[in-house]
């Protein structure tokens, strides 16, 4: 699976099926070890249920309440993230139903950022 390969490659140790298991913190953040530019032009080429595989992990990761006590270093990578899906989301080349993934993907991470 491609979004798995993708987060590997970025991430070199999580995949969706550790990423639950590994304790995110101000000394041990997610979104700062992604490599953002790398990610989005990857993005491009997942399927809308690999972006929604995707989308599910920042959901799992940044999904407790106080995450702004623990996770705020994260937050310039996450804006440099919003702003390159809300580029990839004027590409041409991709169909209807990525854009509405991305669409949904930039909802969220706009959510996880007014809880940083």
């Amino acid at each position: 699976m491609l979004w798995i390969g993708f987060l590997c490659c970025t991430l070199k140790t999580y995949t969706y099926d550790n990423v639950l298991d590994k304790p995110f913190d101000s000394e041990n953040p997610f979104a700062l070890k992604l490599d953002i530019n790398r990610m989005t032009s990857l993005v491009k080429r997942c399927s809308p249920a690999q972006i929604e595989n995707l989308r599910a992990v920042f959901r799992a990761v940044y999904r407790p309440a106080n995450i702004g006590a623990f996770l705020t270093c994260d937050r310039n990578s996450l804006e440099q993230l919003l702003n390159n899906l809300e580029v990839l989301l004027k590409d041409e080349s991709l169909d209807i139903i990525q854009k509405l993934q991305i669409k949904w993907f930039i909802a969220n991470i706009n959510d996880i950022l007014k809880k940083l």
